[in-house]
C-alpha cells in the first residue's frame, strides 16, 4: 500500500507540473477568461483566477457522448449546433467530434464561453472573427474530422511532421482543430502550432 501511495503521488506530481506549465502559457492569452476582456471573473471559494476551470475540472467532469467521463476532464457545456461541414472527398465525420467539438463549444458563436461547471453563461463570441462556426457554417474553414490521406499524392508523411499533430479516432489519424492549434500555447499567435510564415504550417501536410 505504501508503494502504491508513493507511485500515485509521483504521478500526481508529474501531472500537476504539466498542467502548471500549460497554465502559465494560457495565463496571458484570450483563453484565460479572467483577462481576455470578456468581463468574466473565474473563481471558486478557494480562490480567484482559476485559469483551467472553464475547460477542465479535477472532479465531476461532463460525461462525453458515450456516457463515460472523458479523458480531459471536460468542464464546459458542449455545443448543440448542427454544423455544415467543409465539403471534401476525404473520409470525414458527419459532425465535429472530440477535440474539435470542444473547441466549437466556445467558437460556435452560440454557446456561452462562461457556461461551465454546470452553470449557464451569457457571454458568447457572436460577431467576432473567432466565432469560427457561427450559424453552424464550417464550409469556409479548413476541414476537420477528416482522415489524413497518408501515402496519397500531394501529402507528406506524418512521420516527418514537426508541427501538426494528428488525432487518432477509431484507429484513423484525423485532422482536427487541435492538429494545427494548441489551445494552451499562443506564442505564435492564433494558438498555432507552427508559424504561417512561408506557409510552413500548411506545408507540414501539403507538398505544394
Amino acid at each position: 500500500m505504501k508503494r502504491l501511495i508513493q507511485v500515485s503521488t509521483l504521478v500526481l506530481a508529474i501531472t500537476g507540473a504539466a498542467f502548471g506549465q500549460d497554465q502559465s502559457k494560457v495565463t496571458n492569452t484570450p483563453h484565460n477568461l479572467n483577462n481576455g476582456g470578456w468581463g468574466i471573473s473565474v473563481s471558486t471559494p478557494s480562490g480567484a483566477n482559476q485559469v483551467c476551470l472553464p475547460c477542465h475540472v479535477p472532479h465531476n467532469a461532463y460525461p462525453d457522448e458515450s456516457g463515460t467521463i472523458n479523458d480531459v476532464l471536460w468542464n464546459h457545456q458542449e455545443t448543440a449546433v448542427a454544423f455544415t461541414m467543409y465539403p471534401t472527398d476525404l473520409p470525414q465525420s458527419n459532425q465535429p467530434e472530440g477535440a474539435s467539438k470542444m473547441c466549437l463549444s466556445c467558437h460556435d458563436g452560440v454557446t456561452a464561453i462562461d457556461s461551465y461547471g454546470g452553470t449557464t453563461g451569457t457571454v458568447t463570441l457572436a460577431g467576432r472573427p473567432s466565432a469560427i462556426g457561427e450559424n453552424g457554417d464550417l464550409t469556409d474553414d479548413h476541414p476537420i474530422g477528416v482522415t489524413y490521406p497518408t501515402g496519397a499524392d500531394g501529402y507528406h508523411n506524418p512521420a516527418n511532421f514537426t508541427g501538426v499533430v494528428l488525432v487518432t479516432v477509431g484507429g484513423d489519424d484525423r485532422v482536427e482543430c487541435t492538429s494545427c492549434h494548441d489551445p494552451h500555447n499562443n506564442a505564435l499567435g492564433a494558438f498555432l502550432r507552427r508559424t504561417l510564415d512561408e506557409s510552413l504550417l500548411c506545408l507540414e501536410c501539403h507538398d505544394k
